[in-house]
């Protein structure tokens, strides 16, 4: 598969600007609590007349696909799905697995006629249910197949593909599964929760060829490829040093006490699962696990994941790391939330470029270069901000050091209201048919996550860690070592 690239990106985006399909980016967001009709039309296929499985007809037809990318003009267009409703050769059939956020992300994928979504997995009943009725509304005269156990899917279910959308824990456990099921995988950030997982989570995806896209959508966003482009292009010279701003958000303080034991809709052994057991808790079930450490890490694991991939694309660093890591930080003092609330991290290059990441610096990235300055994030709320691109997840706001540098840096870019160019979801679809590989793929996915576990040994040891970003190995630190290994609790692993 190919290399991420901005050249390559921006080649997709203008190809797509210039005469491609460009669904909207606005998508209902479904949340259990507060569905939303979302308007579809799209007939479902007929499973009884494929002589095959859908996943080894795409297995088999690379060679096809590519000539009708080279040659369309042989290829009636009902065979391409462009007289609205796709052959049932151009189908994805995608499963999904954690039906929060998840539900999100699949209506995403649910704009586009050529995904079908026939199975559906969690292990609370009651969101399953919901869940199912959603995909009947977004799909009508769809009726999704239902699963409690993700293996049970895996190995029954007729998907080409997986949205993995459960809780950090379960992402490697689960990642790993789905590439051994011969699944490709598209998986919501963080990658994992150790870097020993995410390892183990991106070797499985090589070793088995699996097409591959975390949920770091802003690196497929317009504003953000083009700001990236600005960097890489020197406009501001050699860049000395970035800033990665994640704010603490203390959105879980004003909930109600532990209501008690789980609900009878509610699997807790099996959402725990490989993680470690903590007595079932209201106020983490279901969405505040995030604030967590041993089932997920916080704005240090989620959040700054996003913008430290950001970050290091623009340092050209997406395949390696830092050599030495230090920071201080302050974590949360009510129970059961115990991750890091404030805190300042320090990362040192081999080339002496520094990160610095912390809760103090407004949400984005800030690259810092010899002559000036560019801040990219969404939003950016300070006066001289400016509208890039796009809307919803394809908008990026910057900030610049000097008004004149505008046109230097944006020149054929419109700075405000440019239409979205680039579609994250619409990407792995294509990527599935193609296997050509994502704007999102697993290495620098690994790279960003490792980042964060790195900066939360350095903040819970209270010592500076030297890294050897090649061998992926603390130097002489046995105790910090141990904070980056996979740990689960038995019968599961990797």
């Amino acid at each position: 598969m190919a290399e991420w690239s901005i050249a390559a990106v921006l080649k997709t985006a203008e190809a797509q600007a210039s005469g491609g399909s460009n669904p909207s980016l606005s998508a209902t967001f479904i949340f259990p609590d507060n569905p939303e009709t979302h308007p579809s039309s799209h007939a479902t296929r007929n499973r009884n007349n494929m002589p095959e499985s859908r996943r080894q007809f795409l297995k088999n037809s690379v060679t096809t696909l590519a000539a009708g990318l080279l040659f369309p003009s042989l290829i009636p267009a009902r065979a391409l799905g462009r007289d609205k409703v796709p052959a049932p050769s151009n189908r994805i059939a995608f499963g999904l697995v954690g039906t929060g956020h998840g539900l999100n992300t699949a209506a995403r994928f649910l704009r586009f006629s050529d995904i079908e979504l026939p199975a559906v997995c969690d292990v609370d009943s009651r969101r399953l249910a919901h869940a199912a009725a959603t995909v009947r509304r977004l799909r009508p005269g769809s009726a999704p197949q239902l699963f409690s156990d993700f293996q049970e899917m895996f190995a029954s279910a007729k998907i080409d593909a997986v949205i993995l959308a459960s809780p950090d824990h379960w992402h490697a456990v689960m990642g790993i599964a789905a590439a051994r099921a011969g699944l490709d995988i598209y998986v919501e950030s963080p990658l994992a929760r150790t870097p020993g997982e995410s390892r183990a989570f991106v070797n499985a995806v090589t070793q088995h060829g699996r097409v591959f896209q975390s949920g770091m959508w802003r690196s497929s966003s317009p504003g953000f490829i083009r700001a990236l482009a600005a960097v890489h292009a020197r406009k501001f010279g050699q860049i000395t040093h970035v800033e990665v701003g994640v704010p603490h958000t203390n959105t879980y303080a004003a909930l109600s006490p532990n209501a008690g034991k789980p609900p009878a809709h509610l699997d807790y052994e099996r959402w725990v699962g490989p993680g470690e057991w903590l007595d079932y808790d209201s106020r983490f079930v279901h969405y505040y696990w995030r604030w967590v450490a041993c089932y997920g890490g916080g704005e240090l694991a989620d959040t700054a994941a996003h913008y430290v991939d950001i970050a290091l694309r623009g340092l050209g660093m997406s395949h390696s790391g830092p050599v030495k890591i230090s920071g201080r930080g302050e974590f949360a003092t009510t129970p059961p939330y115990d991750v890091e609330r404030h805190f300042r991290c320090v990362l040192t290059f081999l080339n002496g470029v520094q990160m610095v990441l912390s809760s103090a610096f407004p949400l984005g990235v800030k690259f810092h270069g010899e002559r000036g300055w560019l801040h990219v994030g969404d939003p950016l709320t300070m006066p001289g901000t400016r509208l890039m691109s796009g809307h919803g997840p394809a908008s990026a706001f910057v900030r610049l050091s000097e008004d004149a540098l505008v046109d230097d840096v944006f020149a054929g870019s419109p700075i405000t209201s440019a239409p979205a160019v680039t579609d994250h979801w619409r990407n792995f679809a294509d990527s599935v048919k193609s296997r050509a590989n994502t704007f999102a793929p697993a290495e620098p996915a690994h790279r960003a996550a490792t980042i964060t576990r790195l900066a939360h040994a350095a903040i819970l040891t209270g010592r500076t860690l030297h890294w050897n970003p090649d061998t992926e190995e603390l130097k002489n630190d046995p105790g910090a070592s141990s904070l980056l290994a996979p740990a689960f609790r038995a019968p599961w692993g990797l």
